[in-house]
Protein backbone atom coordinates (compact mmCIF):
# COMPACT_ATOMS: atom_id res chain seq x y z
CA UNK A 1 0.00 0.00 0.00
CA UNK A 2 1.35 3.47 -1.01
CA UNK A 3 1.04 6.19 1.68
CA UNK A 4 2.61 9.70 1.52
CA UNK A 5 1.90 11.62 4.70
CA UNK A 6 2.37 15.59 4.58
CA UNK A 7 2.30 16.62 8.40
CA UNK A 8 2.00 20.81 7.38
CA UNK A 9 -0.94 19.87 5.62
CA UNK A 10 -2.62 17.50 7.82
CA UNK A 11 -3.32 15.34 4.50
CA UNK A 12 -2.47 11.86 3.46
CA UNK A 13 -2.45 10.15 0.21
CA UNK A 14 -3.50 6.37 0.09
CA UNK A 15 -4.50 3.54 -2.21
CA UNK A 16 -8.14 3.29 -2.06
CA UNK A 17 -9.72 0.47 0.25
CA UNK A 18 -12.95 -1.07 -0.02
CA UNK A 19 -14.54 0.96 2.90
CA UNK A 20 -13.72 4.13 1.12
CA UNK A 21 -16.34 3.73 -1.34
CA UNK A 22 -19.31 5.49 -0.80
CA UNK A 23 -16.79 8.95 0.27
CA UNK A 24 -15.49 8.84 -3.29
CA UNK A 25 -18.79 8.08 -4.86
CA UNK A 26 -20.18 10.52 -2.89
CA UNK A 27 -17.37 13.02 -3.61
CA UNK A 28 -17.83 12.32 -7.63
CA UNK A 29 -21.63 12.41 -7.36
CA UNK A 30 -21.44 16.30 -5.51
CA UNK A 31 -18.75 17.67 -7.33
CA UNK A 32 -21.14 16.72 -10.71
CA UNK A 33 -23.66 18.19 -9.39
CA UNK A 34 -21.90 21.83 -8.62
CA UNK A 35 -21.70 21.57 -12.17
CA UNK A 36 -25.60 20.48 -13.21
CA UNK A 37 -24.22 17.01 -14.62
CA UNK A 38 -24.88 12.93 -13.08
CA UNK A 39 -22.45 10.63 -12.48
CA UNK A 40 -22.70 7.57 -15.54
CA UNK A 41 -22.74 4.55 -13.98
CA UNK A 42 -23.27 2.28 -17.49
CA UNK A 43 -21.06 5.03 -19.13
CA UNK A 44 -17.89 7.16 -17.94
CA UNK A 45 -18.14 6.80 -14.54
CA UNK A 46 -18.46 2.38 -15.12
CA UNK A 47 -14.96 2.20 -13.31
CA UNK A 48 -16.78 3.18 -9.90
CA UNK A 49 -19.19 0.46 -10.41
CA UNK A 50 -16.39 -2.07 -9.91
CA UNK A 51 -13.23 -0.06 -9.19
CA UNK A 52 -11.28 -3.04 -7.50
CA UNK A 53 -11.16 -4.78 -10.81
CA UNK A 54 -11.17 -1.62 -13.16
CA UNK A 55 -7.60 -0.78 -11.19
CA UNK A 56 -6.71 -3.91 -11.40
CA UNK A 57 -3.92 -3.57 -13.26
CA UNK A 58 -0.28 -4.32 -12.15
CA UNK A 59 0.46 -0.45 -12.79
CA UNK A 60 -3.47 1.24 -12.26
CA UNK A 61 -3.83 2.86 -8.90
CA UNK A 62 -7.00 4.65 -7.23
CA UNK A 63 -5.75 6.65 -4.37
CA UNK A 64 -7.35 9.00 -2.18
CA UNK A 65 -6.34 12.27 -0.36
CA UNK A 66 -7.70 12.89 3.27
CA UNK A 67 -7.11 15.35 5.71
CA UNK A 68 -7.94 14.82 9.15
CA UNK A 69 -8.85 11.08 8.29
CA UNK A 70 -11.60 12.24 5.86
CA UNK A 71 -11.70 11.52 2.63
CA UNK A 72 -10.99 14.69 0.41
CA UNK A 73 -10.33 14.05 -3.53
CA UNK A 74 -9.50 10.69 -5.08
CA UNK A 75 -7.06 10.25 -8.19
CA UNK A 76 -7.19 7.46 -10.55
CA UNK A 77 -5.19 6.27 -13.37
CA UNK A 78 -4.72 3.30 -15.81
CA UNK A 79 -2.34 2.65 -18.16
CA UNK A 80 -2.63 2.94 -21.64
CA UNK A 81 0.20 1.48 -22.86
CA UNK A 82 4.03 0.98 -21.79
CA UNK A 83 4.25 4.92 -22.18
CA UNK A 84 0.64 6.44 -21.67
CA UNK A 85 -1.19 6.68 -19.00
CA UNK A 86 -4.73 8.09 -18.75
CA UNK A 87 -5.99 10.02 -15.97
CA UNK A 88 -9.57 8.61 -15.80
CA UNK A 89 -10.51 10.45 -12.44
CA UNK A 90 -9.15 13.57 -10.51
CA UNK A 91 -11.84 15.05 -7.77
Amino acid sequence: MRELILPELSTNIRSAQIQDLPAIRQILHDTLAEFSFEADPKGIDQDLEDPFQAYSHADALLDVLTMEQNIIGFVGLIPLDQSTIELRKLY
